[in-house]
């Protein structure tokens, strides 16, 4: 259970952490590293979007519960699956990127340029939704994960770790977000992209 002032969300975690390492600069285990990686087994929701200079709700969500005034590059995505029927006229993503001057990642026409996605790291629920400054939605699942993009070219310290690691699939971290999904779209989304194994560097 998360606990903020007056305020009580249920919480359930989605990442099971595989493995964990760091690359040391030196002969010293204890000095400098000159990088890492990080093994989770987690869904893995594929999503397309586009970049919106605007304020919704999530990023007042954000806001309240990061105490930061801003997240300025804000993505706006959705789902990149085709869902049974339609999707819900609820179902919103909203993603803040590290690096949003990386050119690899936002064409000129604000569209994402690459394949991203967002790996699930828990899901939370608040019991009363409705009072404002809360989760903006009243039903269904609120996903809170990492927004990553494949990792193409690997040199040789992260090359080697892949040949030792369980997952297959090589990631770099490019910022985080939150998706509300209809519990009819979530729970058809979890059996789909359920249990994904992923590193990340």
């Amino acid at each position: 259970m998360l606990r903020y002032p007056g305020l009580e969300f249920r919480k359930e975690d989605f990442a099971e952490v595989l493995d964990v390492r760091t690359y040391p600069s030196s002969v010293d285990p204890r000095g400098l590293v000159s990088g890492g990686h990080i093994t989770l087994r987690a869904p893995l929701f594929p999503l397309k979007g586009t970049w919106e200079d605007r304020t919704n709700a999530w990023e007042e969500f954000l806001i309240y519960h990061s105490g930061s005034q801003s997240f300025d590059w804000c993505v706006t995505c959705s789902p990149d699956w085709p869902p049974k029927a339609e999707w819900s006229g609820d179902n919103d993503c909203y993603c803040v990127l590290d690096d949003p001057d990386s050119p690899e990642l936002l064409l000129p026409n604000h569209v994402i340029g690459v394949p991203i996605f967002l790996l699930i790291i828990r899901t939370i629920y608040e019991p009363d939704p409705s009072e404002e400054g809360r989760i903006p939605y009243s039903e269904g699942y609120q996903f809170l994960g990492l927004v990553l993009k494949p990792l193409e070219h690997l040199d040789q310290i992260q090359a080697k770790a892949m040949e030792n690691s369980e997952s297959k699939l090589s990631f770099v971290r490019v910022g985080f977000g939150m998706m509300h999904l209809s519990e009819e779209d979530g729970e058809e989304a979890l059996h789909r992209f359920g249990n994904t194994t992923v590193t990340i560097f």
